[in-house]
């Protein structure tokens, strides 16, 4: 069965590129793959920005890349900004 991407109708194309207004800042997490997750889940809902700081990994990590499934190479290509705090 060929999967239908979420952009199927003309009715969703004015929320493809929807961002919310929500930034997630991750401090000193430890495990690359919470980090991957993060980029993924965040991704997936449409938050606006990811704030890295402290001994957080940052991408490009193969363990990031593994749980993030792509997710980070969106981020980075388009609103993905480090900070340090």
């Amino acid at each position: 069965m060929e999967r239908i991407p979420y952009r199927a109708t003309a009715a969703a194309a004015p929320y493809a590129d929807l961002r919310l207004p929500v930034s997630i800042l991750l401090d000193n997490v430890r495990s690359m793959y919470n980090v991957g997750a993060f980029f993924r889940t965040a991704d997936g809902a449409g938050i606006e920005r990811l704030l890295l700081s402290g001994i957080t990994a940052r991408p490009p990590k193969g363990a990031i890349a593994k749980t993030a499934l792509g997710a980070e190479r969106v981020w980075r290509g388009k609103r993905w900004r480090m900070r340090m705090l």
